[in-house]
C-alpha cells in the first residue's frame, strides 16, 4: 500500500470513529404504543415566533419496554400551526422527537430531525431542525456527566414530566450542524404527560440495570477490569465517583 492510500485509510479511520462517538443514543428497535395527548412546552421553534416558549398539545407515544417516550408530529400539530400563524403539516410530517429515559436523571434527546422549515421563515432556504439541550452540547464537546449535572443542566424524567432545562437547536441537515442557543434568556422544554394514559410506574425505572457501569470523568465508557483512577459508576439510577487503586 503507497503512502497516500495509507493515509486515506487513517483519515477514514479517524472519521469513522469521531462519528461514533459524537452520537449520543439510538432508537431501539421494537413497536411503539400510543398514550394519547401530552402537553409539550415548546422552547425548541416556538419562540422563533413569539419570543417564549408555548404549550402544544401533541399525541405521544412510548416504547414497548418504557425506556423511550416520543412526541408524534409536533410541528404539525393545530395548535404549531396556531403559533406559526400559517398552515404547517408538512413541516413535521413523518417526524418525532424522541427521548430516552431509561436512566430518569440522566435524560437523552434521540438525534433526529424534528421539522424542516421552508424557506422564507429563517433565511432565503428551507432550514431543518434538531433539537437538542445545551447538556447534550456540553456532552458531545467533551464534559462530563458529573460537570454536567453539576451545573443543573442535565434533562431528568421526575413526577410524570421531562425537563430540558435549557433548548437549543441544531440547524441543517447534518448531524453535526452548528448548534445554537435562541434568543438571550435560556429556555426550558418540558413534557408532562400526566394527561397520558400511562402509570408513572410503568416508566419511571424502565429495565433498571443493576450491574455497575462504569465512565471516565469525561464520559466515556469502560469496562472491567479497570486500571487505577476515578471513574464515574452508574447502578441503575444512582451515579457517583469512585476510586480504584
Amino acid at each position: 500500500m503507497t503512502d497516500m492510500k495509507r493515509t486515506h485509510a487513517t483519515v477514514l479511520r479517524l472519521i469513522l470513529l469521531l462519528a461514533v462517538e459524537t452520537i449520543p443514543v439510538t432508537t431501539h428497535a421494537q413497536p411503539w404504543n400510543d398514550i394519547g395527548e401530552v402537553v409539550f412546552t415548546d422552547g425548541w421553534i416556538s419562540p422563533m415566533y413569539t419570543g417564549k416558549a408555548e404549550r402544544l398539545t401533541v399525541q405521544a407515544q412510548t416504547s414497548a419496554d418504557g425506556s423511550q417516550i416520543r412526541l408524534v408530529e409536533p410541528y404539525s400539530s393545530a395548535d404549531f400551526s396556531e403559533i406559526a400563524g400559517m398552515p404547517t403539516e408538512e413541516w413535521g410530517a413523518g417526524c418525532y422527537v424522541t427521548f430516552d429515559i431509561s436512566d430518569p436523571s440522566w435524560v437523552r434527546i434521540v438525534p433526529s430531525e424534528a421539522a424542516c422549515l421552508p424557506a422564507g421563515v429563517l433565511g432565503t432556504s428551507a432550514q431543518t431542525i434538531r433539537p437538542t439541550s445545551r447538556g447534550e452540547y456540553m456532552h458531545a464537546l467533551g464534559y462530563s456527566r458529573e460537570a454536567i449535572t453539576d451545573a443543573a443542566l442535565n434533562s431528568v424524567y421526575e413526577n410524570l414530566t421531562i425537563t430540558i432545562p435549557q433548548a437549543m437547536v441544531a440547524l441543517g441537515s447534518e448531524t453535526g450542524a452548528v448548534t445554537q442557543s435562541l434568543g438571550n434568556t435560556p429556555v426550558a422544554v418540558t413534557i408532562d404527560i400526566s394527561t397520558a394514559s400511562v402509570q408513572e410506574t410503568e416508566m419511571a425505572s424502565p429495565n433498571p440495570i443493576m450491574t455497575p457501569e462504569y465512565f471516565t470523568l469525561t464520559g466515556i465508557t469502560v469496562t472491567p477490569p479497570l486500571q487505577p483512577g476515578i471513574y464515574i459508576m452508574r447502578t441503575g439510577s444512582v451515579t457517583k465517583k469512585t476510586a480504584v487503586d
